[in-house]
């Protein structure tokens, strides 16, 4: 991702040893050792990107070849407690099927008062923008359920709700189907600002962790959530 002024503080905060989950051919610029993870490896995140209509959307020729891969269902990340200076994703979160577990993950491998910095799409100005944000209500019982499947119904949602996209502009039952046959690469979640942080203050005393940057300025909403000490769950 090229260096704004909304991603020097990525540089700030995110320093040592970490993880970036999803770089796809655009890897942070961070002044940091860095270890990648993804979903699949490059071959298969080729056919996956020149699948999608309108697609790829990614120079697939400069993909950054996963570390680690993480597994479905969970997609947990395969490294111990409190080994990481930094966690960083940017436009991951809503892909996944539970991002609060998502973030448990991500904050259980950093160590105490390290980073977990996240990017995510502001509804408002992208394709999702005629969505309805999705709910903390919703995320939590997601999370306290250990639901990871992706909702029939939210598929149905995305495909009606979402305006101005080639991968959704054919609104037939046969394209609910195949979009609830390829989840990952839609947005199950749909993000604004006060929703992100309803979530996050409905997270920092259940994980433990404190919010410690936060900008919605653009297309894009930045959080830095710093780890203070184990999760009391």
């Amino acid at each position: 991702m090229p260096l704004t002024t909304h991603t020097f503080k990525a540089v700030q905060l995110c320093r040592g040893n970490g993880l970036e989950i999803g770089a796809l051919s655009r890897p942070a610029e961070l002044d940091a050792q860095v270890i990648y993870a993804d979903v699949c490896n490059n071959a298969t995140m080729t056919e996956v990107l020149h699948g999608l209509r309108g697609g790829p959307y990614y120079d697939c020729d400069k993909l950054v070849e996963p570390t680690i891969i993480l597994q479905p269902p969970h997609y947990y990340i395969p490294i111990d407690n409190d080994r990481l200076d930094f966690v960083y994703t940017s436009h991951v979160l809503e892909h996944s099927p539970n991002p609060v577990a998502a973030l448990y993950d991500q904050l259980r491998v950093v160590r105490n008062d390290g980073i977990v910095y996240l990017i995510v799409p502001n509804r408002r100005r992208t394709y999702d923008f005629r969505r309805p944000a999705t709910s903390v209500t919703k995320l939590m019982r997601k999370f306290e359920c250990n639901d990871f499947s992706f909702d029939p119904a939210d598929a149905s949602e995305l495909l009606w709700g979402t305006t101005g996209h080639a991968h959704y502009l054919d609104k037939t039952p046969e394209r609910l189907v195949e979009i609830q046959a390829t989840p990952g690469p839609h947005h199950y979640t749909v993000f604004t600002p006060a929703s992100v942080l309803n979530l996050v203050t409905a997270l920092m005393p259940r994980f433990n962790c404190e919010m410690v940057y936060f900008n919605a300025e653009d297309i894009h909403i930045h959080v830095a959530l710093r780890k203070l000490g184990p999760a009391p769950l």
